[in-house]
């Protein structure tokens, strides 16, 4: 079952509480009915969740937070004692709007990085298996989501080197949506509530080991900036603007980064739909502005399957791409058999 809707609905995590409120976790018995067991197994891997347009809160109440922020700085002249944290928050918020705007330049020319064509091809090959990605990541001091990164940068580098380019020393960026739901915030509602954190992917390292701790620095460095706080609330503004405004900052954003990369975890056991076990599931994440590739990470159970959908012009058989992201992982895993020696290319 193939199931399209539009990305303005809500965002990966309220969808898969969506599917899990239609899907019942044991086979329906009777009269069918949608079975709401598996609500609470949808959550997101490392704070990531599907990618796509930020929420839209209206001009009005973007004038809001305007008058909320004028208010408050009033408030903390008159109270300085008060003002100190606020302070430190909001030159953090600025600082980090002043990378994105200055400092974070885009990303390199490379073929993922060419008008498209607006025709969209799709693949998706064998799931990885979740435990073995896990123990990977347990020995290596990782995480999941630092695996799979890691995994999916090898992958580019490898098929853009196929196709001709050079790639050696090359980082490019994916725009990864980030949860920004409070934890424990209980029934969740449709609607989107993420912002884009910029991930360095550095395709042009070729040792698996070297790449995944590059990989794994950048994470941290990211987890504690508000790059997807900033990304948030500029994003619902930009959706408040006349189209003249709007599409040039969304291709601002877009030039930051040469792909979307989702990951996104589901069910933590097989659901079933109309009595019938689902046997595996995945999505294709959505691309905005320039960018015309996207990759999925989403967890099913004990597995994880990657999707890639893209612009034919930017990646004509996306089936190569997907093979080649198997191969890579497994290049990670001998590596880690091997006790860490080099492996000959």
């Amino acid at each position: 079952m193939i199931i399209r809707i539009h990305h303005c609905y809500a965002d990966g995590i309220a969808l898969m509480h969506v599917l899990a409120a239609l899907a019942d976790e044991e086979p329906a018995v009777g009269t069918a009915g949608a079975g709401t067991a598996g609500a609470d197994t949808a959550a997101a891997d490392s704070g990531a969740a599907a990618g796509g347009a930020g929420e839209t809160p209206g001009l009005l109440t973007s004038l809001r937070d305007v008058a909320d922020l004028v208010e408050k700085t009033i408030h903390y002249a008159l109270h300085p004692l008060e003002a100190a944290p606020a302070t430190r928050e909001a030159l953090g918020i600025a600082g980090e709007i002043a990378r994105l705007g200055v400092l974070l330049k885009d990303d390199p020319p490379t073929a993922l990085k060419q008008p498209l064509s607006g025709v969209k091809r799709v693949a998706w090959g064998e799931p990885l298996a979740l435990e073995e990605v896990r123990t990977v990541g347990r020995v290596l001091g990782c995480t999941v989501n630092d695996v799979l990164i890691a995994t999916l940068a090898g992958a580019l580098g490898r098929y853009l080197d196929a196709q001709g380019e050079r790639t050696g020393g090359v980082t490019i960026r994916a725009a990864v949506p980030v949860n920004l739901r409070p934890a424990g915030s209980g029934a969740l509602e449709l609607g989107n509530r993420f912002g884009l954190a910029f991930v360095d992917l550095p395709i042009g390292i070729r040792h698996p080991l070297q790449r995944l701790y590059e990989v794994h620095g950048s994470m941290q460095a990211l987890k504690g900036s508000p790059q997807a706080l900033v990304t948030f609330g500029l994003l619902s503004l930009i959706g408040s603007l006349p189209p003249a405004v709007e599409e040039p900052a969304i291709a601002f954003f877009s030039a930051k980064a040469s792909l979307v990369a989702s990951n996104l975890r589901g069910p933590g056991r097989a659901l079933h739909l109309a009595g019938a076990p689902i046997a595996q599931l995945l999505f294709w994440v959505p691309q905005t502005g320039s960018m015309g590739t996207g990759v999925s990470m989403f967890t099913y159970g004990e597995e994880v399957q990657f999707g890639v959908i893209a612009d034919r012009r930017l990646i004509p058989e996306p089936g190569e791409l997907v093979s080649i992201i198997q191969a890579e992982f497994d290049r990670l895993v001998l590596l880690v058999l091997l006790g860490g020696a080099s492996i000959v290319d």
